[in-house]
């Protein structure tokens, strides 16, 4: 998969901000778990419980010969005086 973010906000964020910002998002595209693991991942959030959507696979590295499916993952910016996030994914066939 290669996935695109756009961030909307009326101040920029920093480089690291920027890379963290969307990390529940991608949490939220992933193949839902089992029972048990959603159950454990309430019990760690201390919030409601979260349910996966099963958009994508796995949302772990698949650069430089790792196993995981995301091959590009790209984060912009801007700025904008209404909040909004954009998010692209495109498959890539091997």
């Amino acid at each position: 998969m290669e996935i695109d973010v756009v961030i909307a906000t009326p101040a920029p964020l920093d480089v690291d901000s920027k890379y963290v910002a969307p990390k529940h998002l991608l949490d939220s595209l992933v193949r839902p778990k089992s029972n048990l693991a959603l159950f454990r991942q309430h019990r760690r959030q201390k919030r409601g419980l979260f349910i996966p959507l099963g958009v994508i696979w796995d949302d772990s590295d698949g650069e430089a010969g790792m196993d995981g499916c995301v091959r590009r993952f790209t984060v912009i910016q801007q700025l904008s005086m209404l909040h909004a996030v954009t998010i692209t994914i495109q498959e890539v066939l091997p």
